[in-house]
């Protein structure tokens, strides 16, 4: 959500349905590529990234106007997105490449190799550090945003699946699940 705004991917229709959370209603609906299912809010430079998982691309949408401004071809399975709005930059996890994918000014500035299947992403703000899930082998990769490199990469468990941080109480949360 933006403001009073809600966002809300719409696989089957291929659109984000743009919410008055208030009131609410439907405010506009914004076409998208095909099977949108991952967002991804920059509310201080007015960008939705959204990830289409059938088209293989991230659409980056301007929030003041309700428009894809551009349409980033990526490889497939996409598997999360998270902003970085100080550094105006996205970054999507591809979990059939191993990789994490830079994402700035709608054009994809550098690819991080991590672990197997990456999954999750989470950043801590408070120490410019993206972590990944990565679920195949169990990691957790620490990245370095100023950097892009890799500071750690750990086992946690077999199945490693989430993760969130609590930026304030300096918490980070892995969750796993079985098959």
């Amino acid at each position: 959500s933006t403001g009073a705004r809600l966002y809300v991917a719409s696989s089957f229709d291929n659109n984000v349905q743009v919410i008055d959370a208030q009131n609410n209603s439907r405010v506009t609906v914004i076409p998208t590529a095909m099977r949108p299912n991952g967002l991804a809010l920059d509310e201080k430079n007015n960008r939705l990234y959204v990830t289409n998982s059938d088209s293989d691309s991230v659409n980056m949408i301007d929030t003041t106007t309700n428009r894809v401004t551009a349409t980033i071809p990526l490889a497939m399975s996409i598997t999360a997105l998270t902003a970085n709005e100080t550094l105006a930059r996205v970054y999507a996890a591809n979990s059939a490449g191993d990789a994490v994918y830079v994402i700035e000014n709608g054009k994809v500035t550098k690819q991080v190799s991590v672990g197997r299947h990456p999954i999750a992403l989470a950043r801590d703000s408070k120490t410019n550090t993206l972590y990944v899930a990565n679920q195949a082998d169990g990691t957790l990769t620490a990245l370095d945003e100023t950097s892009l490199t890799i500071r750690s990469a750990t086992f946690v468990t077999r199945t490693l699946y989430g993760l969130d941080v609590d930026v304030e109480n300096r918490h980070l949360f892995a969750d796993s699940t079985i098959f």
